[in-house]
């Protein structure tokens, strides 16, 4: 999960080097144990946004998608 950005940015680096990857997808679900109280939809969706912006800062060749998971299995893309 991107709670944890500076983790995630190094394995998309490590992906880009390695493997070449052209697009990334990150999923934040509902219910989050790492958000506890504060992971409110808006505030997944915020910090989503955030890590494109870095991960596009970082590779602008990388296409990045964003979703919400909920705990009825649909997926909201944001």
């Amino acid at each position: 999960g991107i709670k944890n950005l500076p983790t995630i940015l190094g394995q998309i680096s490590i992906s880009s080097r390695l493997h070449h990857v052209r697009k990334g997808v990150l999923i934040n679900h509902e219910d989050c144990g790492a958000y506890g109280e504060a992971g409110t939809p808006e505030q997944h969706a915020k910090d989503l946004r955030n890590a494109r912006h870095k991960i596009e800062q970082q590779h602008p060749d990388l296409e990045v998608s964003l979703y919400y998971l909920h705990l009825n299995g649909t997926f909201e893309q944001i």
